[in-house]
């Protein structure tokens, strides 16, 4: 019985550590330029990092937490608090957050926990981020789309 505990508790030590790498693709809309990121996804207790890795210029890499009970994003020692704002697809629900400061360019972030980044918007430097490479109208679609639900007055 003490052994089936202790290989009970190891496995679900392995599953909640849990590891994604995949492929991303960012498309910057002010530049129409679009870069290869790989992104991973860790599960650590409370919060999962979300990093995402330029395979050419690491300069510019992404370190994302996301904390589960709090339902913040942290990016370096900017955190993000959810909106009311939401952007939803066929197969996702993406919450909207941004910063909680004054005297600050707004910034928001539009994100998934099963998906990660969707979209970094904040004057001039909007950032779509996919999993598959999409010709340049679709993605100033989803981009206006979003930027729609953003500015949406709540009733």
């Amino acid at each position: 019985m003490k052994k089936q505990l202790i290989i009970l508790w190891f496995v679900i030590g392995i599953i909640s550590c849990q590891e994604k790498n995949q492929t991303i693709f960012l498309h910057a809309l002010h530049t129409e330029k679009v870069e290869k990121l790989n992104l991973k996804i860790d599960k650590k207790g409370e919060f999962t990092s979300y990093n995402y890795v330029h395979q050419k210029d690491t300069l510019n890499n992404i370190d994302l937490k996301y904390y589960t009970k709090e339902d913040v994003l942290m990016i370096e020692k900017d955190t993000f608090l959810v909106t009311k704002k939401k952007y939803v697809t066929k197969n996702y629900d993406y919450k909207m957050y941004q910063k909680n400061e004054m005297n600050t360019p707004l910034r928001t972030l539009v994100f998934d926990k099963k998906y990660g980044l969707l979209c970094s918007t904040g004057f001039g430097a909007d950032f779509l981020f996919f999993k598959d490479s999409l010709p340049l109208p679709e993605t100033k679609l989803i981009f206006k789309q979003i930027i729609l639900e953003l500015n949406k007055i709540d009733k």
